[in-house]
């Protein structure tokens, strides 16, 4: 079973764009770090959720393992992945378009998705000190 670690976070650049960094550690391998951008949505003041869960699309379609354990600091965002239901409350159509992907790729991998805090996620961690 390959262990993951997954975390997500925004910055606000230029006022208008959403840019924002994931880091997902698989295994043995070093931390990964993308710098990505995620589009407008109307009425969101808060991007987290959308970065966590981009994270953790990023690492699994990264990994080869048939079998992980993906760990998340994120306890909003392990909830929706856990439940695996698609009522997520009021949040935008991005955030249930993410969570789908995420269904998608757990039917293909077996994976198991535990909380853990903050100061014990190894990705998050090395995002912090970036």
């Amino acid at each position: 079973m390959k262990i993951i670690y997954t975390d997500g976070s925004y910055c606000w650049k230029n006022n208008i764009r959403k840019i924002g960094k994931i880091a997902y550690k698989i295994g043995n391998k070093k931390v990964q770090v993308k710098e990505i951008e995620m589009p407008e949505v109307e009425n969101l003041k808060q991007y987290s959720n959308l970065f966590e869960l981009k994270a953790i699309i990023e690492a699994l379609k990264e990994t080869k393992a048939k079998k992980v354990l993906l760990f998340t600091d994120s306890q909003v965002v392990y909830w929706w992945v856990k439940r695996r239901e698609n009522d997520l409350g009021r949040i935008s159509q991005l955030h249930y378009e993410l969570k789908n992907q995420v269904d998608k790729l757990q039917d293909k991998i077996k994976f198991e998705i535990r909380w853990i805090p903050r100061d014990k996620n190894l990705a998050g961690i090395f995002l912090e000190n970036l």
